[in-house]
């Protein structure tokens, strides 16, 4: 992967990721206006996307590829009112599944 590329990042605002003229997995337009469709370069450079429930499910936490969760088109629902999309708990739990497979830090003076 290109240097400095996140380990996981989860919530909303797929329409940043997209171009405008393109259609998110809901149906939902992107806003990009600079053609780049940041979902696809991300899989492309071997990086893991979810979307809903199901795909977040199914993404390799183990692995040592990306993670890049967005749920909504816009921002994420209040947590009662959420359905097909993962919880504020369980995105907790696989970011920190994903992230204590990293070695520590060492601290710098």
């Amino acid at each position: 992967m290109k240097a400095g590329v996140i380990d996981i990042a989860l919530g909303g605002s797929r329409c940043h990721f997209i171009p405008k003229d393109i259609k998110d997995d809901e149906g939902k337009s992107g806003k990009r206006t600079d053609g780049r469709d940041i979902i696809k370069e991300i899989e492309g450079l071997g990086g893991q996307y979810a979307w809903n429930e199901d795909t977040f499910k199914a993404l390799d936490l183990d692995s040592d590829k990306p993670v890049i969760g967005l749920f909504e088109s816009s921002h994420m629902k209040y947590e009662a009112d959420r359905t097909g999309e993962p919880s504020l708990a369980e995105m907790t739990a696989a970011a920190i599944k994903k992230l204590s497979k990293n070695s520590p830090m060492t601290p710098t003076r």
